[in-house]
């Protein structure tokens, strides 16, 4: 594998779902589209037409507006969960000295670091 392709991975993977995810749902609004002007007696558009049409620009735009409102609401709803339970937390009384799991968890941070749910990444 390129390194390259190593280093980036995860940014492809993503990438690579987006776009798979757009052209699904073109195919299927592009379908949906055809049967409405089927409906009221209009010949259906080709795919290429329907890329350019405002059906497919609003119903891309209406997905991305709920999916960036619900991890806007997602975010702040952590941030403030976070800050309260953060100044609830009892204080660390255990040292690095007398805890002997802190061996263990360097080994795991190390594995975490090489692999993201199974997708190789850059570990310097």
């Amino acid at each position: 594998m390129p390194r390259w392709l190593r280093d980036n991975a995860l940014t492809v993977t993503m990438f690579g779902a987006f776009l798979v995810f757009l052209v699904l749902q073109s195919v299927f609004g592009w379908q949906t589209h055809n049967e409405e002007l089927a409906e009221f007696g209009a010949a259906p558009t080709s795919w290429a037409a329907y890329l350019g049409s405002g059906h497919f620009m609003e119903s891309v735009f209406e997905n991305w507006e709920s999916e960036f409102l619900q991890m806007g609401g997602y975010v702040l709803l952590t941030a403030s969960a976070g800050r309260r339970s953060r100044s609830r937390s009892p204080p660390n009384t255990r040292t690095p000295a007398t805890d002997g799991r802190h061996r263990q968890a360097g080994t795991r941070s190390r594995l975490a670091k090489q692999t993201l749910y199974g997708l190789p990444t850059y570990s310097p």
